[in-house]
């Protein structure tokens, strides 16, 4: 995409945010997540073991037909859910913030995302976590953590918590939230 559609599409979304502010509410930030294909910490253990389990699938899948074997449907049982965890996990993830917009008024914060609108009120916020990727560029949780362990690391697949999902400049969204939310 040129900068100018992307410049039109940031723009049509802030139209659409701007709608949804009350009288004398004010705007402190707005702004889009990074586009594209993000790995958290975490992901840069799970994405190469799910590209491996899919090669070992995919291995399995040919040695069978060589073989002409009865067995060749073992092999979907380690194919189909890689490419699941896959296409979910990091595919659909791209997609989903390619279409998503984030607001933080002086009353609540706005999440708008493909499948529609997310609005928490500033005073309802008790647990803002910043998770930093690189760049500046990071995740601020609106809830707790869920708590997935295994052997004592964090290892939230699908994390399906409210969120700002990979901003520019993370550290200072975080700091406008923290500054706003009351005590």
């Amino acid at each position: 995409m040129d900068e100018n559609h992307l410049y039109q599409e940031q723009q049509a979304k802030l139209t659409t945010l701007q709608s949804l502010l009350q009288p004398g509410e004010q705007l402190l930030w707005h702004g889009a997540p990074a586009r594209g294909i993000r790995l958290r910490s975490v992901d840069w253990f799970f994405f190469p073991v799910l590209v491996v389990w899919l090669g070992f699938g995919i291995a399995m899948m040919i040695q069978a037909a060589r073989l002409f074997l009865l067995l060749t449907v073992i092999p979907i049982f380690f194919i189909l859910p890689a490419l699941y965890l896959i296409l979910n996990q990091y595919i659909g993830s791209a997609i989903k913030r390619m279409n998503s917009y984030y607001c933080i008024t002086d009353q609540r914060v706005i999440i708008m995302e493909p499948n529609g609108v997310t609005v928490l009120p500033l005073y309802q916020l008790q647990v803002l976590e910043l998770e930093h990727i690189h760049h500046g560029i990071g995740i601020i949780y609106f809830s707790g953590k869920i708590p997935h362990k295994w052997m004592g690391a964090d290892y939230r697949l699908n994390d399906q918590r409210l969120a700002f999902w990979f901003i520019p400049d993370a550290a200072n969204v975080h700091a406008i939230l923290k500054s706003n939310i009351p005590q």
